[in-house]
C-alpha cells in the first residue's frame, strides 16, 4: 500500500490516478521566488483546486472584456 498525506488538508489517501483517470496526485506550483514546489493533494482538494483555477480563469476573462 502506498498512502499519501495531503499537504493542504492533512487527510491520508491512497494514490488515485491511473491511465484511465487523468487526475494527478500532486501539483507543482511556481512561487514568488521562482522556485518550484510540489504538494501532495487528495481527491477532494484536487477538485477544489480545479474549481478555484477555473474561477480565476473566468474572472480574468471578464476583466479583459
Amino acid at each position: 500500500m502506498d498512502a499519501k498525506k495531503c499537504d493542504f488538508c492533512g487527510k491520508l489517501y491512497e494514490i488515485y490516478n491511473s491511465i484511465e483517470d487523468q487526475r494527478w496526485n500532486s501539483i507543482c506550483l511556481f512561487l514568488d521566488n521562482y522556485k518550484m514546489s510540489y504538494f501532495d493533494i487528495c481527491p477532494d482538494c484536487h477538485q477544489a483546486f480545479i474549481e478555484f483555477m477555473n474561477n480565476r480563469k473566468y474572472e480574468r476573462e471578464l476583466s479583459n472584456d
